[in-house]
């Protein structure tokens, strides 16, 4: 398809947004310690607050009050209360400082020294509570979506690199490849509202096949409250080079946005919508990398109704640990009902393999098929001739020694979509290794051979000795 290339630049450096995730780095988030003013008493000042912890590293409440005399004067007592960032733990006090000052009659004491922080209040969750005020909200109309990042409310508008403090972070187990991209993943919740969590057990009929009138989401499938916005950047070396927000507007009403980032990395500029999104040429950690920044309407034909829309956030991909910026490592769907993020509390159904993990070979091969092909590659959904989904056994896939319906890659012949033991007769894995974009899957949004992801399904492949 043809592409409109973009007059933008590459970016420059600074990666705080992606640190911010707690996906490696913990440095660079919100860290607004404020500790309270100690009140003098006639004879000494209070000492002064406890060191209050970091936003990144768990906060520690005020240091006790210091006390101090003077000749003559009554000593003071009142405790300096410390606060930690906004998503500071709550951890105990430093200790009391104390210093003794000579004075007259009237004079007061000298401060107290301060107290030391509190290094036993470790926070105990990532997520100490949920945020309330959200910022990150939908607009009234399309026209209406913010030219610039730092004002749509998703971000810290005094540094556009920072998510807005209303955000969630989170992370999933079995990543999409976005060329090799830095990502970051972030939900804004509406105030008050819930996640509902599929539960095709007890609520059968809201989990029916697109035949009898359902969608054909899954079990585990996160449904969003409407006004929930979806945040997401990617960025190499570094360098951040693309944020899009995915809005849920209505029941079957989604709106997504592309803003690319400017070289000083001062903002990012809302791209204006057209049919085949834009392309630019950034420096990836392997040379130059053709970056494609997708129209909106690109963005859910990715985005589909039957694999939920949202695609990353489902049980499955969220039942893993991870390390909040506070540095706080925990179970994702424990801190969410920590927070009452949950209509209910979902089922812990198994997570997915890491596909670059140690589980079983064939477990990891299907985790990637699942995240990277089955968003479109399901019942209900764009291109319903298999079924890669994670939970269909691979004898149901359709896969095994059929016969391709379109075109093979390079024109070979003999070739099935799996043919068991052989990868370069298999279009599955040519389509995946091939660059031209008449035959490269996924179809959109990349333009890079996944050489870890190639590997694991070929391996895959080589181990089949029959179809099941």
């Amino acid at each position: 398809m043809a592409l409109m290339r973009s007059t933008r630049l590459p970016l420059a450096r600074r990666a705080v947004f992606i640190a911010c995730t707690a996906v490696l780095v913990s440095t660079g988030c919100s860290n607004d310690s404020d500790p309270g003013a100690p009140s003098a008493g006639s004879g000494g000042q209070a000492g002064q607050s406890g060191s209050a912890g970091s936003g990144a590293s768990g906060g520690g409440s005020g240091g006790t009050s210091g006390s101090g005399s003077g000749s003559g004067g009554t000593a003071g007592s009142t405790a300096g209360a410390g606060a930690g960032g906004a998503m500071a733990g709550t951890g105990s006090g430093g200790t009391s400082g104390a210093g003794a000052g000579a004075g007259g009659a009237m004079a007061g004491g000298g401060a107290g020294g301060a107290g030391t922080a509190g290094l036993a209040g470790a926070p105990e969750w990532g997520l100490p509570a949920r945020p309330t005020g959200q910022t990150c909200v939908q607009p009234t109309t399309e026209a209406a979506q913010p030219a610039l990042l730092s004002m749509s409310g998703c971000v810290d508008p005094t540094n556009p690199t920072l998510p807005a403090a209303t955000l969630i972070p989170y992370g999933v187990a079995s990543p999409l490849w976005s060329d090799g991209a830095e990502k970051a993943r972030f939900i804004a919740l509406p105030d008050a509202a819930t996640i509902h969590v599929r539960n095709c057990t007890e609520t059968p009929a809201e989990c029916m096949a697109p035949e009898d009138g359902g969608t054909g989401q899954d079990d585990g499938d996160w449904d969003f409250p409407v006004g929930t916005v979806f945040v997401k950047t990617f960025g190499f070396l570094g360098k951040l080079v693309e944020t899009r927000l995915l809005i849920r507007r209505g029941e079957f009403d989604w709106w997504g946005f592309s803003y690319q980032w400017r070289d000083d990395q001062s903002d990012a500029d809302l791209l204006a919508s057209n049919t085949d999104g834009y392309d630019a040429m950034v420096e990836g950690p392997n040379g130059m990398v053709n970056w494609h920044f997708p129209s909106r309407a690109q963005c859910l034909q990715c985005h589909t109704t039957a694999a939920g829309v949202s695609l990353g956030p489902e049980t499955a991909q969220l039942n893993v640990e991870y390390t909040y910026p506070n540095g706080v490592t925990r179970n994702q769907l424990e801190e969410l009902e920590h927070i009452g993020a949950f209509e209910a509390p979902p089922v812990r159904s198994p997570a997915l393999p890491n596909p670059a993990g140690s589980a079983d070979l064939e477990e990891r091969a299907r985790s990637y098929l699942h995240a990277n092909c089955a968003i479109c590659h399901r019942p209900g959904s764009n291109y319903t001739g298999f079924d890669v989904r994670f939970s269909t056994a691979f004898a149901d896939t359709n896969l095994c020694n059929v016969m391709p319906e379109k075109a093979v890659p390079g024109g070979v012949t003999g070739a099935m979509r799996i043919l068991p033991g052989d990868p370069s007769l298999s279009v599955v894995s040519l389509r995946m290794h091939s660059t031209d974009p008449a035959f490269r899957m996924p179809q959109i949004g990349t333009r890079v051979v996944d050489d870890l992801g190639t590997t694991v399904l070929d391996d895959f492949i080589t181990s089949l000795t029959a179809c099941p």
